[in-house]
């Protein structure tokens, strides 16, 4: 049992790392790039492109991180919903329900950037390339 603990830890941190990572590279790399003048033209194509190819990515990081979070959270109670019910009013128990409600806000806005915000800039970017 202890084998499968490591091996989906071993998944959720892999699946953080590609998730932040993407995230890192496009806002860090790729945006400031394309705000080059001599890239503006292809600016709108390249990020679209390379923001749904990642947000793909990132739904399927998102997902495995609950998945594995589950997992994990699982395998540290023993397998006993009990234990994690038991967990709740203790200071671990309240610090894991802080780490939900923040990936619950998490998950929150990044679809409201993919379906409401990026649609937007991507219309204005092509309105006014400059």
């Amino acid at each position: 049992m202890y084998g499968w603990f490591l091996v989906s830890m071993w998944l959720h941190l892999l699946a953080a790392i590609v998730w932040i990572g993407g995230l890192a590279f496009i806002s860090m790399v790729l945006a400031p790039t394309l705000r080059d003048p001599a890239l503006r033209s292809q600016a709108v194509p390249l990020l679209r492109a390379a923001g749904r190819k990642f947000m793909r990515i990132g739904y399927a990081s998102i997902v495995l991180l609950i998945v594995t979070g589950t997992t994990n959270l699982i395998f540290k109670a023993g397998g006993s919903f009990a234990a994690v019910e038991a967990w709740w009013p203790t200071p671990y128990g309240r610090l894991l329900m802080a780490k939900l409600v923040l990936v619950a806000l998490v998950i929150a806005l990044s679809l409201y950037h993919d379906f409401a915000v990026g649609p937007a800039a991507t219309r204005a970017m092509q309105a006014e390339p400059g």
